[in-house]
């Protein structure tokens, strides 16, 4: 079983340095901002560094845990000021670019 410091860690080294196995949570230059779901109680991450907002798939044990992880929102783009295609609105959030996104808020009704 993983703690949720490893596996921070874990996405971290693979999203940000490419799976180096000698990054530890030290290397970690940046805070996380998390929240839970009130629908589905499903942990949600905001890495402002790879600008992504990633889903936690389980919170129980877990073989791989570079895996356990999907991407909500974002496409790793930053936004801009004056984006001529507005950082992707109306578009599916995975093609959103996003601005260091942090703090974060889920609706009952699924929005992020």
């Amino acid at each position: 079983m993983f703690s949720l410091t490893e596996w921070l860690k874990a996405v971290f080294c693979c999203c940000v340095t490419g799976c180096d196995t000698r990054c530890s949570t030290s290397d970690t230059p940046y805070k996380y901002f998390m929240t839970v779901s009130p629908l589905d109680g499903k942990l949600y991450v905001s890495d402002y560094q790879t600008l992504r907002i990633l889903r936690v798939k389980t919170m129980g044990p877990v073989r791989d845990l570079t895996r356990n992880y999907e991407v909500v929102a974002g496409n790793g783009d930053q936004c801009v000021p004056g984006d001529p295609h507005q950082c992707g609105d109306g578009r599916p959030a995975t093609q959103a670019k996003l601005y260091y996104p942090k703090g974060q808020t889920r609706f009952l009704h699924g929005i992020l």
